[in-house]
């Protein structure tokens, strides 16, 4: 049931600019403001205010209202200019040192009006000075590579799809005094939830298909290890097949360069393309993984209610993922493999430092 409005909303009434132009007409024509007023049925101080601001209107219309500004554009720059040399300050440190004349809401506004805002510090992965050197080495490898050149290489990748991890926030409507109101609130699983891991590669001339992968019974801990990726990709890679000139890409992760692995791939003449350290700005599989996420909700609306046991759960979330990326559009994988120019370049221009990728 629709629920009801918590309080009277009253709205102010504005005069129209036509209604403006008859109290003006009124008035040039001899009537007083009270005669103005109660024939147009308007109060008295409206007809004196829209007759005192008449020869500074246009066409009756309003005037902009905006109060006088606290700061002038000189002040303005140098608040910029201290905002940025010290990012890691609050507000209430930048109004303390630079502009305690000026209220915190004025000092976000004047750094807003520059493009400088307040935000949530970017992670990545920490790059060390042979890192860096390492990203921009590879980078000036390949600068010159032509998108056909980048459509040869398989770009591959694991990533562990947690139910519930696609879902987008929802947003609301809702009054300040409706507070927790149960119909506006969203309950979600405290803790992790169940989850698997998927691994997935592509070209630009082929796709491979979406393998949930299992842990290894035989490890400790029971998760996926060289063993298990060895098996997936003498399952997959085959199948795929592979032309002389296409180049396999994987990272760096432990199970990826464990010798059983290396040895296979080199024995059964795939080429591997040697990848710089903490580089997943490079690898565009990774821009592929939360549209995949996000399927899995359009597949299968009802997976954050099902039920059934954890195995049961995992077995649903993993085919979930299968026909999610079966709804993946060409065109994303085209633009993703037409990007690696410019991600190179973002590389070469950052001396091997982050990039917007």
């Amino acid at each position: 049931m629709p629920r009801a409005p918590q309080i009277p909303i009253t709205l102010r009434k504005e005069l129209t600019p036509q209604l403006r132009a008859q109290i003006i007409g009124a008035y040039r024509t001899g009537a007083s403001m009270r005669n103005a007023a109660a024939l147009l049925d308007v109060s008295f101080s409206n007809v004196q205010y829209t007759v005192k601001q008449e020869s500074v209107r246009k066409n009756n219309t309003s005037l902009q209202r905006r109060k006088p500004r606290k700061s002038d554009g000189p002040f303005d720059g140098f608040l910029v200019h201290q905002a940025l040399a010290t990012p890691d300050q609050t507000i209430r440190e930048l109004q303390a040192t630079t502009a305690p004349h000026l209220g915190r809401t004025t000092i976000k506004q004047r750094l807003r009006e520059h493009g400088v805002t307040k935000r949530i510090q970017t992670q990545r992965p920490l790059l060390l000075p042979h890192h860096r050197a390492a990203r921009l080495r590879w980078a000036l490898e390949h600068c010159n590579w032509t998108v056909e050149q980048w459509k040869d290489v398989l770009w591959s990748d694991e990533c562990s799809v947690e139910r519930g991890s696609g879902k987008r926030r929802a947003w609301v409507f809702k009054h300040k005094s409706e507070g927790f109101n149960p119909d506006l609130v969203k309950g979600v699983r405290k803790g992790k939830d169940i989850r698997v891991m998927v691994w997935a590669a592509f070209s630009g001339h082929l796709r491979s298909k979406v393998l949930v992968l299992p842990g290894d019974p035989l490890s400790a801990r029971q998760g996926v290890t060289a063993r298990v990726y060895l098996d997936m990709l003498k399952e997959e890679l085959p199948s795929l097949r592979f032309d002389n000139d296409c180049v396999f890409m994987q990272d760096n992760a432990a199970i990826h360069k464990a010798h059983i692995v290396m040895n296979w791939l080199s024995e059964n003449g795939f080429k591997l393309m040697d990848w710089p350290p903490y580089s997943p700005d490079l690898n565009p599989i990774e821009h592929v993984w939360f549209p995949l996420k996000e399927g899995v909700y359009m597949v299968c609306p009802d997976i954050e209610s099902l039920s059934g046991g954890r195995a049961h759960v995992a077995q649903a979330l993993g085919d979930a993922c299968k026909m999610s990326w079966d709804t993946l559009k060409n065109e994303l994988f085209e633009n993703l493999v037409a990007s690696m120019p410019d991600r190179v370049e973002a590389v070469i221009r950052a001396q091997g430092g982050y990039t917007k990728y």
